[in-house]
């Protein structure tokens, strides 16, 4: 599959801070990337860099199979190719659309100059006014529309064009929790229907893991992780990057092979270990047995109940097999059925019920 977007080795200083450090990612054609990290690790940045609106301090972009900027540092020639044509459109923060033109005129304004004056302008915009679902709404003005709209406003804006990629910056973070839900669904599809790929930025988990096929893991302005959703969910490059991902529970083990040895007893791994290490649990791998039929690990007191829909995550205290283990108040997290009635102080058995990640350098 031919990409989208390669970066190789970037650095950017902004002022006397170095922001990104050596960031190396690609969007595969077709597909969405997201780059996750918490504030202040690099991720705008790096968006406005592919985008040219960030200088950079070497390394090398690519978008769409052509170089727009490098910086060699061996004395060969440095591109820099001005944003307008790096076939990259921007989805900013909140839309940052123009108060003074309606929502056609908006999504005219992304056509850019060399459209203004082509027959293909009206059809062009009618087009996308009915993909993203506001053709009803062309004459109004911005300040009318409700943020989900703005934002769709925003992204027929960037896509008009038809640019190979569109940068999306952290676009749900104003909107309530169900209208990410909806939107995002939306916004994914609109973009690989056009024909276009996706990079997005968040800090958001969810909103990753849910529009993303691979997933960049950005700290402190360098690259910890590439993966799929599940790769950096189930099987984290160290404990920072697990915690990221929701909760987690870490124990000391000692790896032999396929199983562990750890506090919550001996556990099948996803990949074969050596040594000792920290095994990372999360809550789904790790389930209350019900219906004791002899594959349970151990015993644990309930210390609360979080319903969470379609399951209920417990958050249990070991109970000590062998008291010169000391494995009491060693706390987990495990799942239960919905129609579990469990309450805290309950005494339950649990098992595994996928295997664990085991990391040797955590």
């Amino acid at each position: 599959m031919n990409d989208a977007v390669r970066v190789e080795n970037i650095s950017v200083v902004l002022g006397d801070a170095t922001i990104l450090d050596g960031v190396s990612l690609r969007v595969p054609a077709g597909s969405i990337t997201a780059v996750i990290g918490p504030s202040g690790c690099g991720k705008t940045t790096l968006l406005r860099t592919i985008a040219g609106l960030e200088p950079l301090r070497s390394g090398r972009i690519e978008i769409g199979g052509i170089e727009v900027a490098s910086v060699r540092g061996d004395g060969g020639r440095d591109v820099d190719i001005p944003t307008e044509r790096r076939s990259f459109g921007l989805v900013p923060q909140e839309g940052a659309l123009f108060g003074n033109l309606s929502v056609a005129g908006n999504v005219r304004f992304g056509l850019g100059p060399w459209w203004r004056r082509t027959p293909g302008r009206a059809a062009r915009t009618t087009e996308l006014l009915e993909v993203v679902g506001l053709s009803e709404f062309r004459g109004r003005h911005p300040s009318a529309l409700s943020g989900g709209q703005r934002q769709r406003v925003a992204l027929a804006r960037a896509l008009a064009p038809r640019p190979a990629v569109i940068g999306l910056d952290e676009p749900f973070s104003a909107l309530d929790a169900q209208l990410r839900t909806r939107l995002r669904d939306h916004v994914r599809d609109t973009i690989l229907a056009e024909g276009s790929s996706g990079l997005l930025v968040t800090h958001d988990r969810e909103e990753a893991m849910a529009m993303a096929d691979e997933i960049v893991v950005l700290m402190a302005g360098q690259v910890r992780q590439v993966g799929s959703p599940e790769e950096v969910y189930l099987a984290p490059a160290d404990a920072e990057v697990a915690r990221m991902f929701g909760e987690v529970s870490e124990l000391p083990g000692d790896a032999d092979g396929d199983v562990v040895r750890c506090s919550a007893g001996l556990l099948r791994l996803r990949r074969p270990a050596r040594g000792p290490g920290t095994v990372m649990l999360r809550p789904g791998d790790l389930d209350v047995a019900t219906s004791p039929d002899g594959s349970e690990l151990g015993r644990a007191t309930v210390l609360s109940v979080r319903p969470c829909g379609e399951h209920i995550e417990v958050r249990v205290s070991l109970t000590a097999a062998d008291p010169a283990r000391h494995d009491d108040g060693v706390e987990l997290f495990v799942r239960a059925e919905p129609e579990w009635a469990g309450s805290p102080g309950d005494q339950i058995a649990f098992r595994q019920r996928r295997p664990a990640h085991f990391c040797p350098a955590c």
